[in-house]
């Protein structure tokens, strides 16, 4: 049986999610999620991220899926161009809500400055 290409992403999605998830248990609650800076990315991860910044949607207790998404495309660094996150990021720069603001702009930082 050949699973759709629209289900296996929304698997990758869920799956980023649940590890965003983890982390801040694991990590505390104080404690703001972040991946590792030297994280692997398939192009598909990048892909998802990438889609994650169009929405602003609530996982679990993670209030604005946008903000580790951006965060961790800065992580990903320049190639995270080649997926459209510019674009992407520099529309989220002009979100009213400071702290999506703020990470927008690290990522961009981060991606123009090579990681």
């Amino acid at each position: 049986m050949l699973l759709s290409s629209r289900f296996v992403s929304t698997v990758r999605i869920t799956g980023l999610v649940a590890v965003m998830v983890a982390m801040v248990f694991v990590g505390g609650c104080k404690r703001k999620y972040q991946a590792p800076a030297k994280a692997e990315f398939s192009p598909d991860d990048i892909k998802a991220l990438v889609s994650n910044l169009a929405t602003k949607r609530q996982v679990g207790f993670i209030k604005d899926i946008r903000i580790p998404s951006a965060e961790n495309l800065g992580n990903v660094g320049p190639q995270a161009k080649e997926y459209g996150a510019i674009p992407a990021l520099e529309k989220m720069a002009k979100d009213k809500d400071p702290t999506v603001k703020e990470a927008a702009e690290k990522a961009l930082a981060k991606i123009k400055a090579g990681g």
